[in-house]
């Protein structure tokens, strides 16, 4: 773990996979991207 005056840096745990997946698929999230990321 790594922590700074504003950010908290930490390994990646299996609970963030689902937030990180729904975060990928917002349109609104993604839209600089090509298209919005799936789970796969």
């Amino acid at each position: 773990m790594y922590q700074t005056e504003r950010l908290l840096l930490r390994a990646w745990r299996d609970e963030d996979l689902v937030p990180f997946a729904d975060m990928n698929a917002d349109p609104e999230v993604m839209r600089y991207f090509l298209q919005p990321l799936t789970p796969e």
